[in-house]
């Protein structure tokens, strides 16, 4: 309770008082989390006051202004979804501005319309081929689980082979691809590929999450070309997604 959790972060406080550096991992992580997920409501600074910032943050967590600010579209992400020409987009943007979260809103708006999704999620696991599922295809399931008209598959990052054998098999569907991790030398290549496979009056949305550098390929100059072929690609900048989860995500 919030009780308890002022108590602690008094405690946490106390023991890293005057340090330089913090040498216990989950000390430092757990004041890391605490300042990152409240950080909405109130700026976090350096002073003698951050304890008190904190306490009024726990008290104002669960606000209007806080829960528009985190979930609610932005006027950039809504017109992406808005625009029904965008058949071919490439989201390079920074992680957390809501690449992953568009794909999903667009896989459903056009599953609502009566047009059939392919929605493929690249996994950094040998898993990726087997009957095991992470818990994000566990999710991704459990949002599509009453639209029929979504398909959802997930290959290796390394196996483009797959995701093409994938994308070829599903002719006249919308393709979503989440989490994509490509080197520059096949970039350019992979998306020509599957961009011809993909009917023009059908959408190819790509979410790249990665890529390996490879001497001679530069990322930049792909970009450009498939700019050129009329692909659309977003500059989304600001980060919407609650920091906890950022935080979460990478301790």
């Amino acid at each position: 309770n919030k009780d308890n959790l002022e108590r602690n972060l008094d405690g946490l406080f106390e023991q890293a008082k005057g340090q330089t550096y913090v040498y216990d991992n989950d000390v430092f992580f757990s004041i890391v989390k605490y300042l990152l997920f409240f950080r909405a409501i109130h700026l976090m600074t350096r002073s003698f006051g951050t304890v008190d910032l904190v306490r009024r943050n726990i008290e104002k967590a669960a606000s209007a202004v806080s829960i528009a600010l985190w979930c609610m579209l932005s006027s950039e992400q809504l017109t992406i979804l808005e625009i029904p020409t965008l058949f071919r987009l490439l989201f390079l943007s920074a992680y957390s501005t809501g690449k992953t979260m568009l794909l999903r809103f667009k896989a459903l708006h056009l599953a609502k319309a009566g047009q059939k999704v392919l929605y493929l999620f690249c996994l950094k696991t040998s898993i990726a081929n087997s009957d095991f599922e992470l818990l994000i295809c566990h999710q991704l399931r459990d949002l599509f689980k009453d639209q029929p008209k979504i398909t959802l598959k997930s290959f290796h990052y390394k196996d483009h082979k797959k995701l093409a054998e994938l994308v070829l098999q599903h002719p006249e569907y919308n393709v979503m691809i989440d989490e994509l991790f490509v080197s520059t030398k096949q970039f350019l290549p992979l998306m020509e590929q599957l961009s011809n496979t993909v009917s023009k009056d059908r959408c190819l949305w790509v979410c790249l999450a990665g890529h390996e550098d490879s001497e001679g390929w530069s990322l930049e100059q792909s970009v450009k070309a498939l700019i050129r072929n009329m692909w659309h690609v977003p500059i989304m900048a600001i980060a919407f997604r609650n920091c906890k989860q950022v935080v979460d995500r990478f301790t």
